[in-house]
């Protein structure tokens, strides 16, 4: 099993040269809180001895120290220990038996059960005569020290630890580094805030990463196309927010609007565009905005997103557009022409889009033409839901694994042959075996909903699969 320990080495009395035992005390800060198993942190003080018994059965030592090279203060500096492993005189007085003695003496005393990945880490002095504190270059240097060996451990830390909140404490230390300019910090905390909530993104790491984002807007100097990527990055992150987060969602709306017009590449206004209209859609849905805006700024984007140069935003532009147009409340007469635009959308997304290179959009767009065939009001009702049985067989060709989208797919489908007959040309004669093949089709689902803890989708495949097996034995009784 993987084991580090890291080794602070240095006088606390003596002002710079304790600047390895700070370096552990700040690591533990950092580490307080956290499931750190695997992990031993110590302050040996100045004494080599107990060096060489702490690091005893570990696969990994990290050694920090001071030095005094005559570099300028202050300096980092990482040595391969076994440049620094001398053999021990046992004649000279024990308290000159220093770390690097250790490694030797360790090596030879414990073999096997001594570490072979050893690392030292030295920082240069500035002063070492008598003091509690460090001279605040090394003070600095301490802190870029402990902030690297923080971020290197903690994906080795145990897997039970919130790695979100580690990552975002860390993010907001490394802002306070007067040594990187505004717009490096603002890049720093857009790409950990990217990475909290892209790893998982639970509701806790999208807090953190909208957070993060929030706190890099602030920092002075930005320029205005700093501020706008920051912005666009911030939105998309309150757009993963439960759309029932009315807040979340106007807020995405302000930051992209003004947003846009301060992106100089058109890709990016484009892409700006894309989730502008994605957040417009979202409240239109709860009736907080009007979905006809969300089509035009779909449009702003399709002058950007050809289907050549952009096959998959053009696609899911189209995917968009078609549940807009499904989604509007209209007369009968007007609401026939907006489907068949809809079913056209979802078509036109699905030509334009290479199965084999995208089979996620793909599986995805399968679904949703699904959806709006198995609901149509117009047209051959029968004939839409055979089109809507080809649909989600061709999503399930890309959904085998037993995630959520398969299960919603599974769903749609059962529903779907629930009202379809065996034989198309022949419906008079029932649909017993389509029945059985939605009866199946509702199980997994709800045992891939069950596995997952989706408790409301799980209850709603429960009253479908009862309202499968009624009808399938109302039909078994009749024959």
């Amino acid at each position: 099993m993987e084991k580090i320990t890291v080794i602070g080495c240095g006088n606390r009395n003596r002002c710079d040269d304790g600047v390895g035992p700070v370096i552990t005390e700040l690591l533990n800060e950092r580490v307080k809180g956290f499931r750190t198993s695997n992990i031993d942190i110590y302050d040996t003080g100045s004494g080599g001895m107990d060096v060489m018994f702490r690091a005893r059965g570990c696969t990994e030592l990290i050694i920090v120290d001071a030095c005094m090279s005559g570099s300028e203060a202050g300096s980092i500096f990482e040595l391969p220990a076994e440049a620094l492993r001398i053999p021990h005189d046992p004649i000279v007085n024990s308290h000159e038996f220093k770390w690097q003695h250790a490694i030797y003496a360790g090596n030879q005393i414990y073999g096997q059960d001594f570490p072979k990945h050893i690392r030292v880490i030295l920082i240069e002095s500035a002063h070492t005569g008598i003091g509690l504190e460090l001279t605040d270059v090394v003070s600095d240097a301490a802190n870029r020290v402990a902030d690297k060996l923080f971020s290197e451990l903690l994906p080795r830390i145990d897997k039970n630890s919130d790695r979100g909140q580690i990552s975002y404490e860390t993010a907001l230390r490394i802002a306070d580094d007067d040594n990187l300019s505004p717009s490096a910090t603002a890049k720093m905390l857009a790409n950990l805030a990217n990475d909290i909530h892209s790893r998982e993104p639970t509701q806790k790491n999208l807090q953190y990463s909208a957070d993060l984002l929030r706190r890099a807007t602030t920092l002075a100097g930005l320029s205005d196309y700093d501020l706008a990527q920051l912005h666009v990055g911030l939105a998309a992150v309150l757009l993963q927010f439960p759309n029932s987060d009315t807040t979340a969602l106007h807020e995405a709306q302000l930051l992209l609007a003004d947003a846009i017009g301060k992106l100089s590449d058109t890709e990016e206004q484009a892409s700006a565009q894309m989730q502008r209209a994605l957040v417009i859609q979202n409240l239109a849905a709860i009736g907080h905005a009007d979905s006809r805006e969300a089509i035009q700024c779909y449009q702003h984007a399709l002058a950007v997103f050809t289907a050549q140069e952009y096959p998959v935003e053009f696609a899911l532009i189209h995917n968009n557009m078609a549940t807009i147009w499904l989604s509007l409340n209209l007369s009968p007469e007007k609401r026939a022409w907006y489907e068949s635009v809809a079913i056209e959308s979802f078509e036109t997304a699905l030509r334009h889009l290479r199965e084999q290179d995208h089979p996620l959009e793909y599986a995805m767009f399968q679904n949703n033409l699904g959806n709006a065939l198995q609901h149509l009001d117009s047209g051959d009702r029968l004939g839409n839901k055979a089109r809507a049985l080809q649909a989600y067989d061709r999503a399930l060709m890309y959904r085998q694994t037993p995630t959520l989208m398969r299960a919603n797919t599974l769903a749609n489908r059962a529903q779907c042959l629930m009202d379809l007959p065996d034989c198309y040309d022949t419906p008079q004669l029932g649909n017993h075996q389509n029945l059985r093949m939605a009866r199946d089709n509702a199980t997994e689902a709800l045992a891939i909903f069950q596995q997952h803890q989706e408790d409301e989708r799980a209850a709603v495949v429960t009253e479908l699969l009862a309202e499968i097996t009624h009808l399938l034995v109302g039909v078994m009784n009749h024959e």
